[in-house]
């Protein structure tokens, strides 16, 4: 492998862990966990473990029920790694797919109905690295290659949809895709524009973040939000990003994560948390470090993690810090809560981690 090559496979493993810059505006953190009445959890960890002892580049997290929770990430060989909780304890379930795969997100409906998007890749002889957009699915039983694109070099970021049949996947070099319940069809997307995030609203609205896959305009990060209709984008906000004092500032939405349960009522996060009304978005606070993910189980009851052990929670009135964590060097990357438990997926040390949180009040 050319070194050319290497550093391009490089920079697509290592962007979604690098990525992680602050805007502008004075860090303005959400009260103390003692100002407002909120639960209480009790917190244990645990390793997951891949079976040849290589370190694991935590991802994603998803699950049906707290005794169906499912992780992905990649290892430090570059192939794809998927775990799973039953309740009783965490085991690698990676399936024996033929081929190089990295693993970016996991979404599902329900125990056997879940979806893994990221790519797939291979090196040539002459060094170039080919992609392929990759979706894989599973029944309940077993695992299989939903989609392998390997038109238009692109890879899938993130998928989300808000039924069986309708959902999004999202990536690199105009990669969107959407499964009306029959096939998986790319959709008109310009192959200049990287998605970051995608949320298929319950009324059928799709919004996206997105760049131009230069990552820069004369110099500047764009930075776009935007509503898929109709087979086009209508671009909806954008944000300029500048470099000042040695941040990236400017920042007007998150472009890592959207959660919301209609269309004034989304939020999304990345660096920091913003709230989106319909029509603008507005900051409703900064941390000192950047968020990474964020959901809900309603919308009074809402989970965002972070940078250096950040979780932060909403009750429906106010946001405040929980757990014991903020002042660890552990980043927490994905998060998914249940109403008695919450699953974090952390990345510390070269390894990946699930924080669980267990209510106890």
């Amino acid at each position: 492998m050319s070194l050319n090559s290497l550093t391009k496979l490089l920079v697509l493993l290592l962007l979604p862990l690098l990525f992680t810059a602050v805007s502008c505006n004075k860090p303005t953190e959400p009260p103390s966990a003692n100002s407002n009445k909120i639960k209480e959890y009790l917190w244990t960890e645990t390793k997951l473990i891949q079976p040849q002892g290589k370190g694991v580049v935590p991802t994603a997290i998803w699950g049906s029920a707290p005794d169906d929770v499912w992780a992905v990430g990649w290892n430090t060989s570059w192939q794809g790694e998927i775990f799973h909780y039953d309740g009783n304890e965490w085991k690698n379930v990676t399936p024996e797919i033929p081929f190089n795969d990295i693993y970016n997100d996991i979404f599902g409906f329900s125990k056997n109905n879940i979806y893994v998007a990221g790519y797939s890749y291979w090196i040539q002889p002459n060094s170039n690295i080919l992609l392929s957009s990759m979706i894989l699915h599973y029944d309940g039983t077993n695992w299989s290659i939903n989609l392998n694109d390997s038109t238009g070099q692109g890879y899938l970021n993130k998928i989300h949809g808000n039924s069986k049949n309708n959902i999004w996947a999202v990536g690199g070099n105009g990669a969107v895709y959407n499964f009306n319940g029959g096939a998986w069809l790319r959709k008109p997307f310009p192959d200049s524009l990287d998605c970051h995030s995608v949320f298929g609203m319950p009324n059928n609205q799709v919004y996206l973040t997105y760049e131009y896959n230069d990552h820069q305009i004369n110099g500047l990060l764009i930075e776009h939000f935007g509503e898929y209709v109709n087979d086009m984008i209508y671009t909806k906000d954008t944000c300029t990003i500048t470099i000042k004092n040695g941040e990236m500032v400017g920042y007007k939405f998150g472009y890592k994560a959207m959660w919301g349960v209609a269309n004034d009522r989304l939020i999304s996060v990345g660096p920091w948390y913003w709230k989106f009304n319909g029509t603008d978005w507005s900051l409703i606070y900064s941390t000192t470090y950047p968020l990474n993910d964020i959901k809900g189980i309603t919308w009074n009851d809402i989970y965002g993690v972070g940078d250096h052990g950040r979780i932060i929670y909403f009750n429906g009135s106010n946001w405040t810090y929980i757990g014991n964590y903020g002042s660890t060097i552990v980043d927490f990357k994905a998060v998914m809560p249940f109403e008695k438990a919450i699953y974090i997926l952390g990345y510390y040390q070269g390894d990946a981690w699930i924080i669980k949180g267990e209510v106890i009040n």
